[in-house]
């Protein structure tokens, strides 16, 4: 049984004078970019960071535009924490260990605005002082959202 010549070279796969091999580079860039949409596509993007929620009022109320703000001054201090001064009252230190909340001004900050015949709705105006850190104005304004004050001022700290 002697097979063909032609049959031998088809199952050894030697065909002389074959050109060489070329690497096909379009299928390999359109599978690139199928695989760059795919991740756009698929990926999730995280949210926005430092956003605070803020509402701003839709029109001025007469009592609004006339009462002045009440003053919450921050202050970091080098031994730790921070000094929390809330309009002309003596000031108190919060945050001395990290990890402490800021509840603390929440429950003095409802006996000032009781004191004051205030109401959440009055506006607050949060000073840092130079050197606050942005993490503290933070605290002391989630403190401020939670106890429902939603009309907060932010100053300018001019160093």
């Amino acid at each position: 049984m002697n097979a063909p010549a032609n049959t031998l070279r088809s199952l050894t796969g030697r065909r002389r004078g074959r050109t060489p091999l070329r690497l096909a580079i379009v299928p390999m860039i359109d599978i690139v970019f199928l695989l760059l949409v795919f991740f756009l596509v698929t990926a999730s993007f995280r949210g926005q960071e430092g956003f605070l929620p803020a509402e701003l009022p839709r029109r001025v109320e007469a009592s609004l535009a006339e009462l002045e703000p009440l003053e919450v001054r921050l202050a970091c201090q080098p031994q730790g924490g921070t000094l929390v001064q809330i309009g002309g009252d003596a000031a108190f230190l919060v945050g001395r260990q990290p990890g402490e909340s800021f509840d603390i001004l929440g429950v003095r900050l409802v006996e000032v605005l009781a004191s004051q015949g205030r109401t959440t709705r009055d506006p607050v105006k949060l000073i840092p002082e130079a050197g606050t850190k942005w993490e503290q104005v933070v605290q002391a304004y989630d403190v401020l959202w939670r106890r429902g004050l939603s009309n907060v001022i932010f100053a300018i700290v001019e160093e």
